[in-house]
């Protein structure tokens, strides 16, 4: 362990310390990758794909070979699957919305330990049109209540979250068209007046 030994064995030393390296990242980068995703289901044959919701978790894993500990634990939560890991630290997690959520896959005790962190989510078709169906549900409500006079079918949407002048869960673009003040009418119901889906009360939507 001196210059000269090293000057005189740095062969031996440059194999050994060489080798050692290219072992390692053989392990880290090419094996343990391999193997944490080697039982991967591909979601399309369990289930059409449009009916699956996907997150990607962050997880602070200290190096690559603990990926099979996490992808198993995901695993174990029903409704999930398939996850596909991707170094350096990255999960891919495909899961069953009416069978598990966000929030229960980020429960795991194991993130306890290794905290993860949402970088991205897709939310499943089926579950959009749940949402919608809710929302749409709200909106019939309102307009049975009379606060919600839309002048279009279906209704804007647009109103109904308050990105409007209108008070949030109102729509009163019926009653401008009615009184002419058409600068009131909100963007989103003069785009389906363009489309031909005028509702208004008096049956017609001329904007100008």
């Amino acid at each position: 362990m001196s210059f000269q030994g090293i000057k005189r064995k740095w062969k031996y030393l440059s194999i050994l310390y060489g080798t050692t390296i290219f072992v390692n990242l053989l392990f880290f980068v090419v094996i343990f990758p391999y193997l944490t995703n080697l039982n991967r289901v591909k979601p399309a044959k369990v289930k059409e794909i449009a009916s699956l919701s996907s997150i990607i978790l962050k997880v602070n894993i200290p190096c690559s070979g603990h990926a099979p500990l996490i992808t198993q634990e995901l695993k174990k939560i029903e409704g999930v699957l398939d996850v596909k890991f991707t170094i350096p630290n990255l999960f891919d997690v495909k899961y069953d919305p009416s069978k598990t959520s966000k929030e229960k896959l980020l429960s795991l005790e194991v993130f306890n330990t290794y905290k993860a962190m949402v970088i991205n989510e897709t939310t499943s078709e089926l579950q959009k049109e749940k949402i919608l169906s809710q929302i749409y549900s709200a909106i019939e409500k309102a307009k049975a209540e009379g606060k919600y006079k839309c002048c279009i079918e279906p209704s804007c949407t647009m109103c109904y979250f308050g990105n409007w002048i209108f008070e949030e869960g109102t729509c009163k673009c019926g009653e401008m068209i009615e009184k002419g003040e058409f600068d009131k009418v909100c963007p989103e119901c003069k785009k389906g007046i363009q489309e031909g889906k005028c509702r208004s009360l008096n049956g017609t939507c001329k904007l100008f």
